[in-house]
C-alpha cells in the first residue's frame, strides 16, 4: 500500500467515525450530508459547543490531540474541511511517532 493509499484509508476512517458520532451520539441527520455540507448554519447546524464535542470524540477515538486553532470555525466550514484538517493533524502525529 502506498503512502497516499494509507492517507486516504485513514481519511475515510475519520470521515466514517465523524458521521457515526454526528448520527448516533449527536442525533444529527446525515443522510444527505456531503463533503461540502456546512458545519454550521444551513448545514449540520453545529454550534461551538457541539463542534468541541465532536473534536473531543475524534481525539478520544483516535488517541491524538487536535489544536483548537486548527478547527477554527472561520477556517474549517464544511464537513470535508473538518475531515481534511483532522486527517492532516493525525498524519503529523503519526510522522512524529515514527
Amino acid at each position: 500500500m502506498t503512502g497516499s493509499e494509507v492517507e486516504e484509508t485513514m481519511r475515510e476512517k475519520i470521515k466514517t467515525f465523524v458521521l457515526e458520532v454526528l448520527s448516533e451520539t449527536m442525533l444529527v441527520p446525515v443522510d444527505d450530508v456531503t463533503e461540502e455540507t456546512s458545519l454550521g448554519d444551513g448545514g449540520l447546524e453545529l454550534d461551538s459547543l457541539s463542534t468541541v464535542e465532536l473534536i473531543v470524540q475524534v481525539e478520544n477515538h483516535f488517541a491524538f490531540k487536535i489544536p483548537e486553532e486548527a478547527v477554527d470555525p472561520s477556517v474549517v466550514k464544511t464537513l470535508g474541511g473538518f475531515v481534511d484538517t483532522v486527517s492532516a493533524h493525525y498524519e503529523t502525529v503519526e510522522a512524529v511517532q515514527w
